[in-house]
């Protein structure tokens, strides 16, 4: 088992993967000043904290994880969608991963007959970061997004949102359709990324053989 510990430090940044679990995990995440502060059981590995300051949170929930988050102010959420051990195909829906608070509100999806759920229960998020793998096709609607991405044969489509930025790998293909793009989109390998009715002046940039269509026509490379 790892371990990590941490004392007197002036800026700490959580980034954790939650488990898998055929039972449910509730977790509160502080932020600012704790003299002491460490994870419960049930994960791989165990983090303490000791007179340090946290700035940021940012836990991912991972193919069959159900984790209630319950009295925390989360920098932002992940979410692992096709890439569990399973060959994932097939569709998936995640809608409203929105910025704000959340009194109490239930994510999730059931595949194989494993659930995955995310509860957030007087809670506050500022971003979400989903990413697609395998061949799912993974939809996103009514979200605030930082930085997502697509991998492998997957294909994401993302409507009616607000993004960071995006980067598409693989044999990707990515949709993003009536949405507001704050700083760059990349398509890496043989990935392809559509724009449709976005709102968007930031960087384009492909590599490899990745290209880039807004509204119809090809603008990368």
């Amino acid at each position: 088992m790892g371990r990590v510990t941490i004392r007197n430090s002036p800026s700490v940044w959580i980034e954790l993967t939650l488990p898998s679990s055929s039972s449910v995990s509730t977790l509160t995440f502080p932020r600012g000043y704790v003299t002491q502060w460490g994870l419960p059981t049930g994960f791989s590995y165990t983090v303490d904290i000791y007179n340090s300051v946290i700035d940021k949170v940012d836990p991912t929930v991972s193919f069959g994880s159900k984790t209630v988050i319950q009295n925390s102010t989360l920098y932002g959420i992940g979410w692992l969608v096709g890439l569990g051990g399973y060959q994932d195909s097939g569709s998936e829906i995640l809608d409203g991963l929105r910025e704000g608070y959340f009194a109490d509100q239930t994510f999730s999806y059931t595949k194989y007959g494993v659930n995955t759920s995310l509860r957030l229960v007087n809670s506050s998020v500022e971003k979400w970061w989903p990413m697609a793998f395998g061949t799912m096709e993974l939809i996103i609607r009514n979200a605030r997004l930082a930085d997502p991405g697509a991998m492998n044969q997957s294909i994401y489509r993302i409507q009616d949102s607000r993004i960071d930025s995006f980067m598409a790998s693989h044999q990707s293909r990515v949709y993003i359709s009536d949405t507001t793009i704050s700083w760059f989109v990349t398509a890496v390998g043989y990935s392809t990324v559509y724009l449709d009715r976005v709102n968007f002046s930031g960087q384009v940039s492909v590599m490899g053989n990745g290209r880039v269509f807004r509204d119809g026509v090809q603008i990368a490379p």
